[in-house]
């Protein structure tokens, strides 16, 4: 610390500087305990005033950043209520979600049905759950050759649901067509 403070501070001071704290934090944090923050204040008042400016003028600057550090505390704190006799809501997606899937999927039932006869057979093993290699050996096909097909009814499938669907954005997203593709699989194993 420099010369100009030689860290005391007389009674009197001490006590009217505190109580404007206290007073200052009574009004502008309401959820916090004022004694606390004028203590908070202090410490850092003496770990880093250097006698620049008056003691009451830097007391405030740092009860300003104290007040802001708390409040942000105060704001990430989660509060929860414990319920005893309430059970936890089930897992899942909610009823605006589940209505989007159904909607999806009845758009993408019409479109695969739009979809080539050749590439159809393809995109339905697909949406069953198989991979490539088991399309290629049900169908007796080469497997690049499935690989091109179902690239293909993946685009054809896109094609028919633009314009209903915002697919290049679902395409790129967690969302995307090919997720919902697969909750088709479905309707098609049956």
């Amino acid at each position: 610390m420099p010369k100009s403070w030689n860290g005391k501070v007389s009674k009197s001071e001490f006590t009217r500087v505190n109580r404007d704290l206290k007073r200052y934090f009574r009004r502008t944090m309401p959820h916090a305990s004022a004694e606390d923050l004028a203590a908070d204040t202090w410490v850092r008042i003496i770990r880093s005033f250097e006698g620049r400016c008056s003691l009451r003028v830097f007391a405030f600057s740092v009860a300003r950043w104290t007040g802001l550090d708390a409040r942000r505390k105060h704001e990430r704190e989660i509060v929860t209520t414990p319920l005893d006799d309430v059970k936890p809501v089930a897992k899942g997606p909610g009823p605006h979600r589940v209505l989007m899937l159904v909607t999806d999927h009845a758009m993408i039932e019409l479109a695969v049905e739009q979809v080539d006869e050749i590439f159809r057979d393809v995109l339905r093993l697909w949406l069953a759950g198989r991979d490539n290699v088991q399309i290629a050996a049900e169908l007796q096909m080469n497997y690049n050759t499935v690989r091109s097909q179902l690239h293909r009814a993946q685009r054809a499938v896109i094609a028919a649901l633009r314009g209903k669907v915002d697919v290049d954005r679902a395409w790129r997203t967690n969302e995307s067509v090919g997720a919902n593709l697969s909750d088709v699989a479905d309707s098609y194993s049956a």
